[in-house]
């Protein structure tokens, strides 16, 4: 079982059974981008070809490493500088799909984004997530912020298209609906 120790800056293997450490990546306690340092990881995935994808989200990159002591990292999305925020930022979360490209969420950027093993954008989804509304106070306009959320009711049927057409295209997505009933 694959464990994200955010506040320990490490991901780990634990044995079911004997509830033992039998895996790591990151140096316990230690956050960096240098070999074997993670800034706030954030997910990890157990690829189907024994590697893990890790999602070093205040390094502002997803990871697949080795599944070995020591591991290596073998693929890199992201820059690994918490001061480089190109060309992802606030990496929270990444799949690998099917195909063999790697599903990213940017959080910092509001998008989705998808990456060929070449590092190529193939897809992305943008969207609005906060949303600044102006009530009047007085004589001027005060921003309020809210957070973008679908009604408990919408949510059955509110589903991100995963897949869209090549070529590479940008979808922005809002809600609520800007028309008036």
């Amino acid at each position: 079982m694959l464990i994200t120790d955010q506040a320990n800056e490490r991901v780990i293997e634990v044995t079911f059974l004997t509830k033992q450490i039998a895996w790591q990546y990151g140096t316990t306690g230690v956050s960096g981008n240098g070999p074997n340092q993670l800034n706030n990881p954030n997910c990890a995935l157990l690829l189907e070809n024994g590697h893990v994808l890790i999602c070093d989200e205040n390094n502002n990159r997803a990871i697949e490493v080795t599944h070995t002591n020591p591991s290596q990292i073998v693929w890199q999305y992201g820059s690994g500088n918490p001061n480089i925020n190109q060309p992802v930022s606030g990496v929270a979360f990444a799949s690998r799909l099917e195909n063999g490209n790697t599903l990213i969420t940017d959080s910092n950027h509001s998008r989705i984004v998808e990456i060929d093993p070449n590092k190529n954008v193939v897809w992305t989804a943008a969207w609005l997530a906060i949303r600044y509304r102006g009530d009047r106070y007085g004589s001027g306009l005060i921003p309020r912020c809210n957070p973008l959320r679908l009604p408990p009711s919408a949510a059955p049927h509110a589903r991100l298209p995963w897949r869209l057409p090549a070529p590479p295209i940008t979808t922005t997505l809002a809600w609520p609906p800007t028309h008036t009933v």
